[in-house]
């Protein structure tokens, strides 16, 4: 099972001083499946079995992400890029996607949540109040790592990166 904190880390020191980083880094753009290839190939490194879009349980219309398994342990991750002025509908339907992966996690279908998200282009106070709403701290049922800028390219809107586990 995932530490939000410790897979933060990790996947900051993996994308670190990468061409195809610096890229999107210097284009103001969301590229979810940069961030998925990415993660999942990170991932593979590590040993995890790692299934791009599977179901969620027996609904074919709703998919994760991933699903990361090791020694009979499964993670499902939702990924979401979120920049601003660009993604109202992305804003609206996370918390669903947020409850839906706590659902999978109830009924037992994977042992671990994991939301892996990143911003570009808010100010400290619209991201504060996303963090909140989505992953308010009473009850802590999330466990979130710090929000962290990537690598900051002097041309471009930094990317920030949060990932949160449940449970």
């Amino acid at each position: 099972m995932f530490d939000a904190q410790d897979l933060s880390d990790q996947f900051l020191a993996y994308i670190s001083g990468r061409d195809d980083f610096r890229f999107l880094q210097n284009h103001n753009m969301a590229a979810e499946t940069w961030f998925q290839v990415e993660l999942g190939t990170m991932l593979e490194q590590l040993g995890y079995t790692v299934t791009p879009n599977p179901n969620y349980g027996q609904t074919p219309r709703k998919k994760a992400d991933l699903s990361a398994e090791l020694d009979n342990q499964s993670s499902l991750f939702e990924l979401k890029c979120f920049v601003a002025k660009s993604d109202s509908k992305k804003k609206e339907d996370f918390p669903e996607q947020l409850e839906r992966l706590k659902l999978e996690i109830q009924k037992a279908s994977a042992n671990q949540g994991v939301a892996f998200l990143t911003l570009r282009g808010y100010s400290p106070e619209q991201e504060d109040r996303m963090l909140a709403l989505w992953f308010p701290q009473e009850p802590s049922e999330w466990r979130v790592s710090q929000l962290v800028e990537l690598v900051n390219a002097p041309t471009a809107t930094p990317i920030k990166l949060l990932v949160a586990t449940f449970p």
